[in-house]
């Protein structure tokens, strides 16, 4: 893997390695905090001793080689990274630090990262530590370590008080060998429960599901569990539709953490019902939210082998019901029946071309979200033996599809198109998000869905060489890096390739599902999306919705 492009990590942590560029620091290798409250997220710059020739990137570890020797590194457990240096001494320089404490002569020192708002304990096993530190009368001005050539030990990241107290002596880490073959077992297990994927993509896959593997961070602040970052790169936190799609993507290979994914969200839930629009363990944000997928993929989910208890079926129940109501109360202003999104970032494509003439606006996936919610909810409430409640929703769930066709696609121009509310003037649009009714299936009129299908079947409308834009080529809204307004991305993807199933369409789901295989394999990344004309990746370099796409797709027979 790509040390540049994918961050090296471990399930449960705040902190990666990755190889980063100038940005206030030096180019080079940094252990970097994922922690909200870092000011300076780069904490810890590795250097060696001469020039480095390689870093060889594994699951379990990362290997620094120089023409003298290298220098290897391995996660002990979330806040520890162990080191080994064999032939090749290796500096520790930290940034924004206040002081340096020698603990115990030549073993252990305590580093105050005050631009992480931790501490950092070094620890040394075996070999020799040298200490630079300048004092300018007040703090340092810089610090770091120069480890020998032939030495073990650890770094201890520390943000609560006394949590590192037991780490206090050289022995309170298992040694390099112990941690290294630990991290590693505990990867080819991940690997061992997860589906087979065809031999073509067994590489990429691989790293996807290191990705997802590693994404993890623990509960902290406002994470309230075992929770998967929507990247450990940039997007720093978890979005409330993220969620589902990463549940997808470890469905086999920890069905447990899958459903724990799924329901992450409604941990935060208000009581109308609203699901906050994305969370890090220092905050949760309600500026926007996220559309209402949830039903659909506990419904996927479901059909995928996932098992839920009676309890779990319950809670499932009684949160779904409260954000489903929560849009029909107070997401439709004009009383009509069909609810509404205020702003882009609400129906999870930001900046889509539905929005474009204004707020608020009725779109066709809103109510094609709540559609398949309410199919969930009947579903779930007749395993509660809830026989009422089970045909309210198959009920709400029919006049809604009435009202989707009636009030959403335009029988003259043949294609379906989104209303702004205080007019309910027509707003048409060359976005993909328009498509989505797609998963309806044969709910969808025959002529609807064979008009969308040719729509989509047709080379130079949505469909490159590399799958499908998020907005029509020919649109004067199209950007090759416009967002939603042009790149392919893995979500719309899995989206289209499911409905189109749903409509009978499995060799051209099929066709699709593999252009967007190829496409992230022959990249060795999962980036944020692509460049629907060139096929170049996009945006963040490693984002896990991607990785979970990339795994469902590859491991589901198409």
């Amino acid at each position: 893997m790509d040390i540049k492009r994918i961050p090296f990590s471990y399930p449960g942590s705040y902190y990666t390695m990755q190889y980063l560029g100038e940005g206030g620091e030096p180019e080079g290798l940094y252990i970097r905090s994922l922690h909200h409250d870092a000011w300076e997220q780069r904490a810890v710059q590795i250097i060696t001793e001469h020039s480095v020739e390689e870093i060889q990137f594994f699951p379990h570890e990362l290997c620094v080689r120089t023409e003298k020797g290298k220098v290897s590194f391995c996660f002990a457990d979330p806040d520890c990274i162990a080191f080994r240096t064999e032939g090749e001494a290796v500096t520790f320089r930290y940034t924004k630090v206040s002081q340096v404490t020698e603990r115990k002569k030549g073993l252990l020192h305590e580093v105050n990262c005050i631009g992480q708002n931790m501490k950092a304990l070094l620890c040394l096993r075996e070999g020799s530590v040298e200490i630079t530190s300048d004092w300018d009368g007040d703090n340092c001005t810089k610090a770091s370590h120069q480890i020998s050539s032939q030495a073990e030990g650890f770094l201890y990241f520390e943000r609560d008080r006394g949590s590192g107290i037991s780490r206090l002596k050289e022995d309170a880490v298992p040694s390099y060998e112990v941690c290294q073959t630990k991290a590693k077992q505990e990867f080819d297990h991940w690997m061992e429960a997860s589906a087979p994927a065809e031999e073509k993509y067994r590489k990429a896959y691989r790293m996807a599901s290191y990705l997802n593997w590693s994404s993890f961070v623990a509960p902290y602040g406002q994470i309230p569990c075992e929770t998967m970052y929507a990247s450990k790169v940039s997007m720093l936190g978890i979005w409330s539709w993220d969620h589902c799609f990463h549940g997808i993507g470890i469905l086999d290979a920890d069905p447990e953490k899958a459903f724990t994914q799924w329901k992450l969200m409604f941990e935060k839930q208000a009581e109308d019902g609203a699901l906050p629009d994305r969370m890090d363990d220092g905050g949760c944000y309600w500026t926007f939210t996220k559309p209402p997928v949830h039903g659909y993929f506990l419904t996927f989910m479901k059909k995928h082998g996932l098992k839920l208890t009676e309890e779990e079926t319950r809670y499932a129940y009684e949160h779904l019901e409260k954000w489903t109501d929560y849009w029909f109360t107070y997401h439709d202003s004009d009383e009509d029946g069909v609810p509404e999104y205020d702003n882009g970032n609400d129906s999870g494509w930001d900046n889509n071309t539905v929005m474009v003439k204004g707020s608020p606006v009725e779109s066709p996936d809103l109510s094609l979200w709540l559609i398949l919610q309410m199919d969930c909810l009947a579903a779930l409430a007749e395993e509660l033996s809830m026989k009422e409640e089970a045909q309210k929703w198959k009920e709400h769930s029919r006049e809604l599809t009435e009202e989707l066709l009636w009030h959403f696609w335009d029988g003259e121009k043949e294609c379906m198109t989104g209303r702004l509310v205080e007019t309910h003037e027509r707003v048409y649009s060359d976005s993909l998000i328009l498509y989505l009714p797609l998963l309806l299936g044969e709910r969808l009129p025959e002529s609807i869905r064979s008009k969308m299908i040719a729509d989509l079947k047709e080379e130079g409308e949505f469909l490159t060489v590399y799958g499908l834009a998020s907005e029509r080529l020919k649109s004067s809204w199209y950007s090759p890096d416009g967002y939603w307004r042009g790149p392919i991305w893995a979500p719309s993807t899995f989206l289209i390739c499911e409905g189109l199933r749903e409509c009978g369409e499995k060799e051209f789901a099929k066709e699709l599902r593999d252009k967007f295989l190829s496409l992230c394999a022959e990249h060795m990344s999962m980036p944020e999306n692509f460049n629907a004309k060139t096929g170049e990746s996009l945006r963040d370099s490693a984002l896990i919705w991607t990785a979970s796409v990339f795994v469902r797709m590859a491991a589901d027979k198409y």
